[in-house]
């Protein structure tokens, strides 16, 4: 007997299915972009805490403006469990001036080993649990903005790391999906909270400097800089990574 009609439908593969095909594509078209991403965010790192080191005396040492140990007595003295308000290394090495170099140089050499692309995903974690050590309980030198974007940075760097010892430029692996989104998600609230702030800013500067010029013929030139860097460009980005 003949095989009876096929007569079902072709079936649609859902949003859901069509979001994540996507996002693999992207992932492999962008895995030598984020190598290098993660080798940038070592540097950016291994800079931070340079920077600091080269303060932390100064600033949290035992002659120094706000002791270290003065500060982790206050919080051990607040909290039956100090380590669940104020996330820190020093709660279990101490303030020390010792303690101060140990957390510095746990960071830099973590942040040397991202830019090398040596096991970048435990590196970026023992980077961020410095760094944020000292963000938790540095106020009011720590954190600034970009203290907590760096840490954020880091954490993101931690997902986005190939699951391997050694990561090589020549062969880079692809990023899991969601740490790319992720990424995307990261540098578009950072453009369009620049964006915000700097249009405010320039809104401002715009009507003093607009003033001056306006007898010149320069008014468009002056709206389109305040357009141009403010909140319109990082939508424009945006629409370029769905295109």
């Amino acid at each position: 007997p003949d095989a009876p009609d096929d007569d079902r439908v072709p079936v649609t593969p859902s949003l859901v299915a069509r979001t994540r095909a996507w996002l693999d594509r992207s992932a492999e078209k962008h895995a030598l972009s984020i190598a290098l991403v993660l080798r940038g965010i070592g540097l950016v790192s291994l800079c931070a805490f340079v920077s600091l080191h080269v303060q932390v005396h100064g600033l949290f040492g035992a002659d120094g403006i706000d002791p270290m140990t003065r500060r982790l007595g206050v919080v051990e003295g607040a909290a039956d469990h100090p380590y669940l308000v104020v996330p820190t290394l020093f709660l279990f090495v101490g303030g020390s001036d010792a303690a101060l170099d140990l957390v510095c140089v746990l960071g830099e050499l973590a942040s040397v080993a991202m830019m090398l692309g040596l096991a970048v995903g435990p590196a970026a974690l023992a980077a961020w649990l410095a760094y944020l050590s000292f963000v938790a309980i540095g106020t009011p030198f720590i954190p600034l903005q970009w203290d907590t974007l760096l840490c954020e940075a880091l954490v993101l760097a931690a997902l986005a790391a190939p699951p391997v010892l050694r990561a090589h430029l020549g062969r880079p692996v692809a990023p899991r999906p969601i740490a790319l989104l992720a990424f995307w998600f990261l540098v578009g609230r950072l453009m369009f909270v620049r964006g915000w702030w700097s249009g405010i800013g320039l809104g401002l500067g715009t009507a003093v400097v607009t003033r001056r010029v306006r007898d010149h013929g320069d008014r468009g030139n002056v709206d389109m800089t305040s357009h141009v860097d403010g909140t319109k460009c990082p939508f424009l980005v945006v629409a370029t990574r769905l295109s």
